[in-house]
């Protein structure tokens, strides 16, 4: 059974102590959907302390190795949530035993999405598509221009990895999921077919 989730009053103060980085617990909490449905989309104290932990650990180096902005447009959903909008009862959304964020870059064309996720597979896996687990040093990439470049810079991933749990590419973003063990390293393309959301593996 789901715990108590936090207040408002506690959202407000976690959020004045949150780690320094392109991303706000605010931006991973907001969601047109819940403001619709009058959902408050409030984590649990465990929810929370995975969603901390998926901010530093791979989003803030994520955008730092991306050197661009990069928008969030679904982070945590609260199961109330999740199952309004059809998610899976077993999402990384839900923030569980892993978080998931899905991710636009400035360019949010087919080609531009391409280009963020094979990016993101160079950086974390040599051979992702085949499961293996063979890192490599992430490219030196000019920073682009925009962005909330007002804020210090997040030190590095350690070891100047980034590891994923699922990366998949769908209409109009990318969604990346991560865990803090056992990630997978699964590369897929999302595909419309009758109505129905189908999953395959992603091939350039």
């Amino acid at each position: 059974m789901r715990k108590q989730a936090i207040s408002f009053q506690t959202f407000l103060r976690v959020q004045e102590q949150w780690p320094k980085g392109w991303f706000s617990l605010a931006e991973l909490l907001k969601s047109d959907d819940a403001l619709q449905a009058d959902i408050s989309n409030l984590p649990t104290m465990s929810e929370l302390a995975m969603i901390r932990k998926i901010t530093v650990e791979l989003l803030n180096p994520l955008r730092v190795r991306w050197g661009g902005p990069l928008t969030v447009t679904s982070g945590f959903r609260e199961p109330e949530l999740n199952h309004r909008i059809g998610g899976s009862p077993t999402s990384d959304h839900l923030y569980q035993i892993g978080g998931a964020a899905d991710l636009v870059p400035v360019d949010a064309t087919e080609a531009g999405l391409v280009d963020f996720l094979e990016f993101v597979v160079e950086m974390a896996v040599a051979g992702a598509a085949d499961g293996k687990n063979e890192r490599i040093d992430p490219p030196s990439i000019p920073p682009h221009s925009g962005g909330r470049e007002e804020t210090p810079p997040p030190p590095p991933a350690s070891g100047g990895e980034i590891e994923f749990d699922q990366l998949i590419i769908e209409p109009g973003w990318v969604h990346i999921g991560w865990r803090p063990n056992g990630n997978r390293f699964q590369v897929k393309r999302m595909m419309l077919v009758g109505g129905k959301n189908i999953y395959e593996e992603y091939r350039p």
